[in-house]
């Protein structure tokens, strides 16, 4: 947020936030690293751990697959990088290029659940032409991470089968 912005302007400002962001403590550069570790472990598998007897969770850890949580906050992609792209948008707020890198990785991880049939829906029905820039920008930079990640990807396979 602006410092110079008067007391109307910081209430409009703080009505857009989410409850856990203060505005006169604003998200930091590690707060924006937390948070985008939150939305990547969100898209994370893992097996679910039961605290029983030792016995009975080794057996329930073999028996159980890993799992995501990908599939039940698919349908709340969408509207969490709605609010990205507006605050983005918002010439009130201030998202600093260091938190911005920050937050890709968490944001990329959740493009990577929205697809393109769901990105084309947000964008047609949600954004002005600024938060449509915004959400091309964003979308062509996970592109060109998707790349780089299947590019090292298949560099690591080949490594693999020469050794």
């Amino acid at each position: 947020m602006h410092p110079q912005l008067g007391t109307k302007q910081k209430k409009l400002v703080a009505g857009t936030l989410p409850f856990w962001v203060s505005p006169s403590q604003p998200l930091g550069i590690s707060g924006s690293h937390a948070f985008s570790r939150l939305l990547t472990v969100l898209t994370t598998k893992t097996v679910p751990r039961t605290h029983t007897t030792q016995q009975h969770t080794v057996v329930a850890a073999e028996t159980q697959k890993a799992r995501s949580l990908a599939k039940p906050f698919t349908k709340h992609v969408g509207h969490v990088l709605l609010a990205h792209i507006d605050s983005m948008n918002d010439p009130l707020c201030i998202l600093t290029p260091e938190m911005r890198g920050e937050l890709e990785p968490g944001l990329f991880s959740w493009c990577e659940m929205l697809h393109e049939y769901n990105r084309d829906a947000v964008m047609a029905s949600a954004f002005d032409s600024g938060g449509k820039i915004i959400m091309k920008s964003l979308w062509r930079e996970y592109e060109r991470w998707r790349c780089r990640l299947g590019l090292v990807f298949v560099i690591f396979k080949a490594s693999q089968k020469a050794t």
